[in-house]
């Protein structure tokens, strides 16, 4: 991964092509992101914080959903509401109107929608620059599919000092104003979830775990996966996660659903599991 879109000129010379029998590298924009880590890793926390970094820094249009309004109002108070409220400047910059947050700017504003988890309170909407699909193992699939398209007009071209063109095809190499190079700006995708329980058939929670599975088998240049099984949480309570595994791993009833919650492991119903004391056991 590269920060700039222009990072691959520099191998695109005539003189790199005779030296290395190469046409040079190309930039591909990344525009999906998935994130399949366990549960109280962060997820959340970090992408509210790459969200709030968005609204404050530059013109963004965020539409944010979970799995029910209810997870949605809680998440959106703790992690959007509560660090905008605590700071004194950014309580007296942001507007709050209902589940919409607006944030001016010397040019414009932006605007962050918490949306309703149904497939038809999202239809209709465009010009979205960021697409946030939390703990996304519960929406269906037919929700999720119907929000992405409010990306598919969102694309220009930007600078630092806060020049912007919405259109592509309007490029311009030098921003008009501070002249440094524009760099192109795409409508992105965020979709963070841990594993779930695979429903089997075409269930319509299935598809994360059919989305990780294709990336991981099938790297696209247009999307990134991070998936990470390990806990890496410092603030993480190691004896609670271990008495949980260890205990209802072991009850026949819940060790299906301790596997799925303490490992980020993703199963089908009727699996059988190890509880991990068993695995040490052998």
């Amino acid at each position: 991964l590269v920060e700039s879109y222009h990072a691959a000129r520099e191998t695109q010379t005539e003189q790199h092509a005779q030296e290395h029998n190469c046409k040079g590298l190309r930039c591909e924009p990344n525009i999906i992101t998935v994130c399949c880590l366990n549960r109280q890793e962060g997820k959340t926390f970090n992408s509210s914080a790459l969200v709030l970094g968005h609204l404050m820094l530059e013109r963004a249009r965020v539409m944010f959903i979970t799995a029910s309004e209810s997870q949605t109002k809680t998440i959106v108070a703790d992690n959007y509401l509560a660090p905008i409220n605590a700071n004194p400047l950014l309580r007296r910059r942001v507007k709050q109107i209902a589940n919409k947050l607006y944030i001016p700017h010397k040019v414009g504003s932006s605007s962050f929608e918490a949306v309703r988890s149904s497939h038809s309170s999202i239809t209709g909407r465009s010009n979205q620059t960021l697409l946030v699909l939390d703990e996304c193992r519960d929406i269906r699939s037919r929700t999720a599919l119907a929000l992405l398209p409010s990306i598919f007009s969102s694309r220009g071209w930007r600078s630092e000092c806060g020049f912007e063109v919405d259109d592509i095809n309007k490029k311009a190499d030098d921003c008009p104003q501070c002249g440094d190079l524009l760099e192109p700006w795409f409508g992105r995708i965020l979709i963070t979830s841990s594993a779930g329980v695979d429903e089997g058939g075409s269930h319509e929670k299935d598809w994360f775990r059919e989305l990780v599975e294709h990336l991981s088998n099938n790297p696209d240049p247009n999307a990134t996966l991070y998936r990470r099984d390990q806990r890496l949480n410092p603030n993480e309570n190691t004896p609670a996660t271990q008495s949980v595994e260890r205990i209802f791993g072991a009850l026949e009833s819940t060790r299906h659903y301790a596997s799925i919650e303490v490992s980020n492991t993703f199963s089908q119903r009727g699996d059988s599991y190890l509880a991990i004391h068993e695995v040490n056991s052998c």
